[in-house]
């Protein structure tokens, strides 16, 4: 498994723990942490589920395809950029969602996190899309494609 890989899952497991901790919290203390709800869910969705998503890809689907990963190093920015704006948008969204009327240097902090999150999913939308696409034709392997030629005869003798 590449260092990449164990970053998303090791990152999805700590946003696992930190969700069930806030969802603790509100359960014990909702009136005080109910602004963290938005926290608690994006925690939960781009955190947890997110990460263990980004990180099981990376390591299957170019197996799957049997190619190498596009880009090691854009795999990288995206688990860094994903991370940091995470967390970017987990401290800032409390105080923006509860400011939304005005443009407050909370809700444009929150802004430009969710942005960077944008821009890391982008990253991961690209590096994979590239790696899954055939670019050049696919070859079939020696048995299959002995298999389809034989096929494709007896088709032929069926059809005079």
């Amino acid at each position: 498994m590449s260092k990449t890989t164990i970053g998303f899952i090791s990152a999805s497991l700590i946003y696992l723990a930190l969700t069930a901790l806030l969802g603790l919290l509100l359960g014990v203390h909702y009136p005080v942490m109910a602004r963290l709800i938005d926290t608690h869910v994006h925690f939960g969705l781009l955190g947890f589920f997110g990460m263990m998503v980004y990180g099981v890809a990376y390591h299957i689907l170019p197996r799957f395809r049997g190619k190498p990963l596009k880009s090691e190093s854009l795999a990288w920015a995206h688990l860094w950029l994903g991370n940091i704006t995470l967390v970017g948008m987990g401290v800032f969204f409390p105080f923006a969602a509860y400011r939304a009327a005005d443009w407050s240097m909370a809700k444009i902090f929150f802004v430009t996190f969710a942005a960077g999150q944008a821009i890391s999913i982008f990253i991961f939308v690209y590096n994979l899309l590239f790696t899954l696409l055939p670019l050049t034709p696919v070859e079939l392997p020696p048995a299959l494609a002995a298999a389809k030629a034989r096929a494709a005869a007896q088709q032929e003798k069926r059809e005079q």
